[in-house]
């Protein structure tokens, strides 16, 4: 919008307009009228299957740990085209963001700007209220979990049906993430969770805990399709995210080249 976009470190935009969107919009489009605008649309093909090729490279692999970006996928292939994704504050946030595509307007919500934690849970609520048949998925860490964790409460007492989704690396690892590619090192970030599972027990909610990657694609396909109140705890390897950032600084250094 109105101030330069900070995306990632290595990250360095040829051209970055600053101001309104619509407004910004209005103002390509007037010049396109004008006829002394031309797109190459040949351009954005390659870009496209470039991004589409990205996403599928995060594919779980049968044996290996799990990955945010990796349930992602499996998210985005089980949720209707017209579900709704609320994302919390996290590392996941910045995945989301990257690499999951959405369907229809207002397909995803993320809680930017203030980036307030927490809002996943209660926002999930909000959103089976307004539209009960709809497929809602809360898309959190344990961290943002944990600030709003007796929502469940609410939830079970209100009888909505969503599916909350805690990415579970016992840390706040977008703190976390930022330590280390400022300091090479991460501090005072860890954190001790509770047994997610019998948490959501405790309250009359269905827990899941998967232990392989079959047991995670069923898990997840039979929380969001039904109509009931899941919580699926995925246990995350957090090494994808600085490999993320190494990626990038490799590729815009070939691309400086």
């Amino acid at each position: 919008d109105f101030v330069p976009a900070e995306v990632y470190t290595h990250y360095d935009p040829e051209v970055e307009v600053v101001g309104d969107i619509s407004g910004s919009l209005w103002a390509l489009n007037q010049r396109l009228v004008d006829g002394d605008l031309h797109f190459d649309c040949d351009w954005y093909q390659p870009v496209r299957q470039r991004i589409l090729d990205d996403i599928a490279s995060y594919d779980l692999q049968e044996g290996q740990p799990f990955t945010i970006p990796g349930t992602l996928n499996i998210i985005r292939e089980v949720l209707d085209d017209h579900g709704l994704l609320i994302s919390d504050v996290g590392s996941h946030k910045m995945w989301i963001a990257r690499n999951f595509p959405t369907y229809c307007p207002n397909g995803v919500i993320v809680s930017n700007g203030l980036a307030s934690m927490g809002i996943a849970l209660p926002g999930a609520i909000a959103a089976s209220l307004i539209d009960p048949d709809r497929q809602v998925v809360a898309a959190m860490g344990d961290g943002g979990f944990m600030m709003n964790s007796q929502e469940l409460e609410t939830a079970r007492r209100l009888g909505v049906h969503f599916t909350a989704v805690i990415f579970n690396d016992n840390d706040y690892g977008l703190i976390s993430w930022k330590q280390q590619m400022s300091r090479g090192k991460s501090v005072c970030t860890r954190l001790t969770n509770p047994d997610f599972k019998m948490y959501a027990e405790s309250f009359g909610i269905k827990g899941h805990r998967p232990t392989s990657l079959n047991e995670l694609k069923e898990t997840l396909a039979e929380a969001i399709q039904s109509h009931e109140l899941h919580v699926v705890e995925v246990p995350v390897d957090a090494s994808v995210n600085n490999a993320l950032v190494d990626k990038l600084k490799k590729y815009w250094q070939e691309k400086s080249l």
